[in-house]
């Protein structure tokens, strides 16, 4: 039974976090918590946390998809620039001073994208309550963070200048002589020997996103994933345009022009392809796969065809109630799937070291650390493991413990729990039962299905042990239909009033009612950066309209209809969005894949719908941006083009 005492305390120029760790360090014992207002609501805060922490690295997809948008559209301008550096240089400025003056305009550019974003913040953010449902109270009234809007201003200006600082160290490619040469047309062009430059840009990236997940481990997978889809694009991309390129050398005959002009400008024009590709399989990448993982998720808990789901847990069941119990549940024409015995107790020492409680410190794991060794345990004894129990190291149990033999009483820790506390096998912990201390060395380290709901603990001693502690009982009913369900309740509750009763259906049921309002909001995020991704290619492909404006007039000229170069565009746009799709889902599938195995520790459940409707939707999207970016330029005259 646990009981809290709320105080109100008077005001004192001390906070209430101080205060806490002041009461913590002189209270007698772990099992006394001490929490400030700030922290009574911890479970929902926490849950919070890591919605935020997720939020925060999809919100990354965005930054990168903007960043690919930006280096593209830079360095097509640095490139009609070329003349304005030319003459810089001629009238006496050296090349720092040029690459001053284009950081200085990314720098104000950077700057007014901050201020319409801030604008755009305070728009949203009164709306967010209703979208994220049940996770914030409609009433909560959310305001912009100043720090918030500092750090979003450091990306914004900061992060425009590392992204394009390699294109900006490329500028000692551009001689003052082609200032006296009216066709030049210098390319800024990146060397496999100056990828050194890219490195800033990827080590802030990577900072930020540990910063955010608030995990050195999370954010560097994060990275490492994000990295790895990236390069895992850009090679499809980079083999399509190879294999484009080859089956156009060995076309023969008279083609379809507009099919042969479409796939000539995909394998021509790589660094708009590759930009292209990149920006719309990401997008495609982090849209397709979040559903994904919630299907698995709610077919882990409540779908699985043929797995056994308990339907009420029993808890505080005492010694004397256990056959009592059972009897009674035999009357009803069931019984317990599992019962298993409960002892509360306080981790003393580890390896003979005392415990002192921790701050949470600045890290997801620190905080699960410090929860770890700061709470009090649920343990428990039991002979062999449970169906949803397998040992992944050490040893099973050699039996019941015995005293007579000298040897250290035997434990079975669950394998995250003890990654947590950093133990292993052969390990020894000191637990304090009420006074009595228990020490045990650990045997072997186990992988549990919590999905499966039944009776668990983290730390799990031989028998033989504990089984004279104090203690209660926790025990799992099996599967049955509602009516039979409310009968046993009204029964049990009748007969021992002191058993709590959980509804396991409902549990699962509000579980996934929280995962289905938290995909929602990560899946809002996603869709946002899907829709950056169609930005980075409505502005490349602006940009390349713009570029081949004399270019579609001589194909006029030259006989080409309209119908025949807007055909071009569609063939050119669905087939980069098809494939740049097809590439995005199908790692989806894969990293999917992997995030359900370290999730769940089960094998991935494919959903072919979802990728399919991505594939679909993602490849109509980038035609109709395609033919938006372009509409301008096909309307005009070739009278007009020619002329310019």
């Amino acid at each position: 039974i646990f009981r809290g005492i709320y105080m109100r305390l008077p005001p004192t120029s001390q906070s209430p976090e101080d205060l806490k760790r002041q009461l913590e360090s002189v209270l007698p014992s772990k099992e006394i918590r001490v929490r400030t207002h700030r922290g009574a609501s911890e479970d929902l805060s926490r849950v919070l946390a890591y919605l935020n922490d997720y939020l925060g690295l999809v919100a990354l997809f965005a930054l990168f998809l903007a960043a690919v948008g930006a280096g593209f559209l830079f360095r097509g301008f640095l490139e009609r620039r070329a003349k304005d550096v030319a003459i810089l240089m001629s009238l006496g400025g050296g090349r720092p001073l040029v690459r001053k003056v284009y950081a200085g305009q990314l720098a104000l550019l950077g700057a007014a994208a901050t201020v319409i974003t801030i604008g755009l913040t305070l728009l949203v953010l009164p709306a967010l309550p209703q979208v994220l449902g049940d996770l914030l109270p409609a009433q909560l009234m959310l305001t912009l963070n100043p720090l918030s809007a500092l750090l979003a201003a450091a990306i914004s200006i900061g992060g425009s200048i590392l992204f394009c600082l390699p294109l900006l160290s490329r500028l000692n490619q551009i001689d003052p002589a082609v200032l006296f040469q009216e066709a030049a047309r210098p390319k800024l062009v990146l060397s496999r020997r100056q990828i050194y430059t890219w490195l800033p840009a990827l080590t802030v990236y990577w900072l930020l996103a540990c910063w955010q997940a608030h995990s050195w481990r999370i954010g560097s997978l994060f990275v490492l994933l994000f990295v790895g889809a990236g390069a895992i694009s850009a090679g499809f991309a980079l083999a399509c345009m190879a294999l484009i390129e080859r089956r156009l050398r060995q076309v023969r005959g008279t083609p379809r022009l507009a099919l042969w002009l479409a796939a000539l400008n995909l394998s021509r024009r790589r660094p708009a392809t590759l930009a292209s590709f990149l920006a719309i399989s990401l997008g495609a990448l982090l849209i397709a796969v979040i559903p994904q993982i919630r299907t698995v998720l709610a077919y882990e808990l409540a779908e699985s065809p043929g797995k056994t789901r308990h339907s009420i847990f029993l808890f505080d069941i005492q010694d004397e109630q256990v056959q009592p119990l059972q009897a009674t549940l035999s009357q009803l024409g069931s019984t317990w799937r599992g019962i298993s015995p409960m002892i509360r107790a306080e981790l003393e020492a580890i390896n003979g070291k005392p415990i002192e409680r921790q701050d949470e410190g600045l890290t997801r794991e620190d905080e699960q650390s410090a929860r770890s060794q700061n709470r009090g345990y649920n343990l428990t004894y039991r002979e062999a493991l449970s169906d949803s129990e397998t040992l992944i190291a050490g040893r099973p149990f050699t039996g019941r413990y015995d005293p007579a033999n000298g040897k250290p009483a035997e434990i079975s820790l669950e394998q995250r729990f003890a990654d947590r506390l950093k133990l292993t096998v052969g390990d020894r912990m000191q637990f304090d039962i009420q006074g009595v201390k228990v020490e045990g060395e650990v045997v072997s380290l186990r992988r549990i299905r919590w999905t499966s709901f039944e009776p668990n603990f983290f730390v799990q001693f031989q028998g033989g042990v504990l089984d004279d502690a104090p203690k209660t009982w926790i025990a799992a009913l099996p599967a049955m239909d509602f009516d039979a369900k409310v009968s046993a309740q009204s029964q049990i509750v009748a007969a021992f009033p002191n058993i709590s009763i959980i509804d396991v259906s409902a549990t699962i049921g509000r579980i996934l009612a929280i995962v289905e309002q938290m995909g929602l909001a990560i899946l809002f995020m996603a869709i946002l950066s899907m829709l950056a991704g169609l930005a980075v290619l409505f502005s490349i492909a602006r940009h390349e309209a713009e570029t081949r404006t004399r270019e579609i007039a001589l194909l006029k000229v030259l006989g080409a209809g309209f119908q025949q170069v807007r055909t071009m565009i569609a063939l050119e746009f669905t087939v980069l969005g098809f494939m740049a799709a097809l590439a995005g889902t199908l790692v989806s599938v894969a990293v999917a894949g992997i995030l359900t195995r370290a999730l769940f520790d089960r094998l991935f459940l494919f959903d072919p719908v979802t990728p399919a409707m991505v594939l679909i939707i993602t490849s109509v999207l980038c035609l109709g941006t395609g033919f938006l970016a372009t509409a301008r330029s096909l309307r005009l005259k070739p009278r007009l083009l020619l002329g310019r």
